[in-house]
């Protein structure tokens, strides 16, 4: 599955924790969605989570 649109919070430079949001398009026109909380001071990621199958009308 291809990868789509990815996502960061603004501002994540100043703070140094950020949100992204990695998109993949299912042939059947659903999406897989993974979410990940990182820590780019020190920590790495710090938390993930993912959703499987959403419909694009979410």
């Amino acid at each position: 599955m291809p990868i789509g649109d990815c996502y960061l919070t603004e501002g994540w430079e100043d703070c140094g924790e950020l949100m992204v949001w990695v998109t993949r398009c299912h042939p059947q026109q659903t999406y897989t969605v993974g979410i990940y909380l990182i820590d780019t001071f020190c920590c790495g990621v710090k938390d993930s989570h993912w959703y499987f199958s959403l419909d694009h009308t979410l």
